[in-house]
Order: structure tokens, then sequence, then C-alpha cells
């Protein structure tokens, strides 16, 4: 069975399961066949983590999962979980992970909590499971670099991060740079939410939950760009509002290989990297590029990835499905329209 996991050491997982929980969503689709295999390589190769607890959330309303998928998270020990109510904007997609943050808060024990997006791919054993510096912050992400980052080169969102920033009550010009090693940028503080970690009871969800909508409410959006980047660009004013100290993850540790420029500094990382985060780079036209260069470094995944791409096809929209998202897709579609790009 190329899902089953490598067994880490019973004492190493006593220790990491105790110490780390981790939430991520599901729902039916495409996100469905992606969670399934971000938790498939979890489980096989995330070391120490493999045996961390787990739990996919369904944050809103919609078509039912599949029964296999019900089948395989419990063969993996995933604990499926349907709170709607946990989201107050099921029309914004991204709006599913303050529903499963608000979750995990809510539920586990456990000091450390972990999120991650579905479009991730377990290589390694992530370097922070080991880290004894993982104590000595509340909140571990990495930073992002793509737009709408501000960076010494490229001052084009300052408008849009002052005003951002003033919704919080704070001024962007205060906030420090800071130096990014992979690719090099000296930058102000901007975050990718695919994966981060958050200390338990420091006030991190009940911020973050508070200020994402706040910035929904504000309709502003990021000239270009849209309003899509709402999960994340509030990260950094959470972070000074709840006066929470952070600590970088690793480029090893959040590998970014999106579709678009190439930035020659990330692909040469792959062959130490521990988690890759893909984006829409397993679409077409880029999905054989991705996988060759993922499985060039890592051909141990192959197997797996080739099995679960066989057993998880493409699904179509249900009728019942269309009927759910056109009111949610419509709301969406005059919520983007009414933001105030800045």
């Amino acid at each position: 069975d190329v899902y089953k996991r490598q067994e880490p050491s019973r004492a190493e997982e006593s220790r990491y399961m105790s110490r780390i929980s981790i939430v991520c969503a599901i729902e039916a689709g495409r996100l469905e066949a992606q969670t399934l295999l971000m938790l498939r390589t979890l489980r096989q190769f995330g070391g120490a983590l493999a045996g961390a607890p787990v739990t996919a959330l369904q944050g809103r309303r919609g078509a039912p999962l599949r029964k296999a998928t019900h089948a395989a998270l419990e063969e993996m020990g995933v604990a499926y979980a349907y709170r709607p109510d946990l989201n107050d904007a099921p029309w914004f997609n991204f709006t599913n992970k303050i529903a499963a943050v608000r979750y995990a808060e809510e539920h586990y024990q456990t000091p450390w909590r972990l999120w991650l997006d579905s479009d991730i791919l377990f290589l390694n054993e992530p370097s922070f499971v080991n880290d004894p510096a993982l104590d000595t912050a509340d909140f571990h992400a990495r930073l992002e670099f793509r737009p709408p980052a501000v960076t010494t080169t490229d001052q084009t969102f300052v408008p849009y991060w002052t005003k951002l920033c003033a919704l919080s009550g704070l001024d962007f010009d205060s906030l420090p740079f800071y130096d990014l090693d992979t690719p090099p940028r000296r930058m102000k503080p901007a975050f990718n939410s695919g994966v981060f970690l958050w200390r338990a009871g420091t006030g991190f969800v009940e911020t973050y939950t508070k200020h994402y909508h706040q910035l929904l409410d504000a309709r502003i959006s990021p000239k270009g760009l849209g309003p899509w980047f709402a999960d994340q660009v509030i990260m950094a004013p959470v972070l000074e509002a709840a006066k929470l100290q952070w600590r970088m993850l690793s480029v090893e540790d959040h590998l970014m290989l999106f579709p678009g420029p190439d930035v020659p500094e990330l692909p040469a990382v792959m062959p130490r990297a521990n988690l890759v985060h893909y984006s829409k780079s397993r679409l077409a036209p880029h999905r054989e590029a991705f996988d060759r260069l993922v499985l060039d470094s890592h051909p141990r995944l192959q197997d797996l990835m080739e099995q679960h791409d066989r057993e998880v096809a493409p699904t179509t929209n249900s009728l019942t499905e269309r009927l759910i998202r056109y009111p949610r897709a419509l709301r969406l579609h005059y919520f983007a329209r009414r933001c105030t790009e800045v």
C-alpha cells in the first residue's frame, strides 16, 4: 500500500503528537482531491509529524464528499468536521481558512496548531518539528515576496498597505523591513498563509478573525490584483495588533513554486525541500514540468502520486452543487466589483 506512512520512533511520535495538531480545509471538487494528496504525503513522508492529529474541515455547505474520500480519511486517521456555522462569509472562498483555525483553537489541546493549504506536498519531515526555536515565538510563517508585497525595490503597493494597516490602527511606515533569504529580498512583513503555526491561547485566532472581516467590510484591494489575498495580507497587521512574536519558516519548510515569472533560486531548493506549495503548478500547462521537477529530486513520491491520480479522477459539478455555488459566485463577483483598488 503506497499510502502507508513511514513510522517515526514511538518516542518521537508521542512527543510531537502532543505538541502539534493540524487543520486543513476540504470540500467537494478540486479541493477534495488536493487535500487527499496532501494528507497522503503527510502520513507517508512527514516523519515525526506524520502521526499528528489532523482535522479536515468543511466550512460551508456544498455537495457531499465522495464515499471513497470519507473512507480514505478514516484510513489515514484524519477527522472530518462539517462546521459551516464557523464561516461568516461562505461566499468568499478563503473564509474556509478562518473557519478551520477557529475550529482548531476550540477543539485541540496541543500547544501548537498548524494550518496547511491543500495544494502542498510533504517531501520530508519539516525541520520545525525538531527545532528548539519553535517555542521562542508565537507564530511561524514565511514571508511572501510576490505582489502585493512591498520591497526596497518595489513600492507599488505602499498606498494599499498604508490603508490596510490603518484599519487595524497601525502605521505602515513604522513596520520594519526584514531580510528574506531565498530569493534575497529586503521587504516589509507580508506572509504567505499556505503554511503557518500558531501557539494556542495567544489571541491570534480571535484577532485574525476580527481583522479579516474588517478587511472584507472595508472593500479595498491592491491595484490590479483583486481582493483574493485577504487571508494573508491581514496577517502582518494581526501580529502587530496582538503583539505576537514571529519567526520565519525556512524555505525548505515552505517552498513556494507557483506558475509565473521564473525565480531560479526556488527550483534549486527542491532537492532539499521538506514541503512544496504548488498553487496552480499541477494544472495544465504547468503540471508535467512541475511533477518532473518534484520526482527528479524525490522519486519515492512517484508511486503515491500516480496511484492518487488514478483513484481521484476529475469530477464535474452536480446540478445541486451548481445551484449552491451560483449565489456564492454572484455575491463574490459583486463584492470584487465594489472593492476600491488602492
